[in-house]
């Protein structure tokens, strides 16, 4: 990314966070922020330091599952190119694009770059400043890379915008579901939405989703969401059952619903004991595509 480009893009979400109000938006933890700081990012605040620290004094795991979750993103997306052969992405909860850029942890829409170049990846989220700093990062960059202002719990609002109809029309989709329906906390409306994905989805396409539990870990789980409840941000852990049942009636790749860090065999963190994810994934897929993948191991 050139220097005009950088700066153009600073100046632009400057000028947003003052027109939203930064005092305001940065006057509590947020979410975004939190998982921002955690993968090493700069864009983050004081309030979301305070409940960092809470959060790890109460559960250790919680930074590493955080980490493992990234990595997770990348290599889903790595393996929904190479054996499903998408190329267009809907990364739905996008949240902050980690600047500086991480080698290590990179955003959704570098992964779909890397992977096969001219990907289109359309990142939805509900917070303006997130979506600003989305615009930003992927303007100049190769692909068709486009962000959308909206909140999942109205999913039919997110599926009818032109760029993400546009996604559909171009061929088979990834959805990437991580970390976003434990801040759903009905567990209807976590069913909805995934239920509403997979109704829109033409063939070929997959659905892959990480999910916080308190199975893993029970005590430190059930502590953190804890912490994150008392900092204004309702965090609801979900069984392995019902992470399974949130993906019905696709079926799952053969690895199933596992602890995140144990998905991907090239997992940096799958030595690591199972309680670091925090987390189950799976990915589905459209039952016209499941003969034809190869799906990890």
């Amino acid at each position: 990314m050139s220097a005009p480009a950088v700066a153009h893009g600073a100046h632009r979400i400057l000028t947003t966070e003052r027109t939203w109000g930064l005092a305001s938006w940065a006057s509590r933890a947020n979410s975004a922020r939190l998982t921002d700081l955690a993968l090493g990012g700069t864009d983050n605040y004081e309030p979301d330091h305070i409940v960092a620290r809470q959060l790890t004094d109460v559960a250790p795991c919680f930074a590493s599952a955080t980490r493992i979750n990234a990595v997770y993103n990348h290599l889903t997306i790595g393996l929904l190119t190479k054996s499903f052969g998408i190329r267009g992405f809907l990364d739905l909860g996008a949240g902050l694009p980690t600047l500086p850029p991480s080698r290590t942890y990179p955003d959704t829409h570098r992964s779909a770059e890397d992977a096969a170049p001219g990907s289109r990846v359309v990142q939805v989220d509900h917070d303006r400043v997130v979506d600003a700093h989305l615009r930003m990062c992927s303007a100049g960059r190769h692909g068709q890379n486009r962000s959308i202002i909206a909140d999942l719990r109205d999913i039919e609002t997110v599926l009818a915008h032109p760029f993400v109809q546009a996604l559909k029309d171009s061929g088979p989709v990834g959805v990437l579901v991580h970390d976003v329906l434990p801040y759903i906390t009905c567990d209807r409306q976590a069913a909805r939405v995934l239920h509403a994905v997979q109704t829109w989805l033409p063939p070929g396409s997959a659905v892959s989703l990480t999910h916080a539990t308190g199975e893993l870990h029970p005590t430190q789980m059930a502590a953190a969401a804890e912490v994150l409840q008392h900092a204004g941000l309702p965090y609801r852990l979900r069984p392995r059952d019902q992470v399974h049942d949130l993906l019905a009636p696709w079926p799952l790749l053969k690895a199933g619903v596992v602890p995140t860090g144990r998905y991907h065999p090239a997992h940096k963190h799958t030595r690591l004991p199972e309680h670091h994810s925090g987390a189950y994934a799976a990915i589905a897929v459209h039952p016209r595509r499941l003969a034809a993948s190869t799906g990890p191991a």
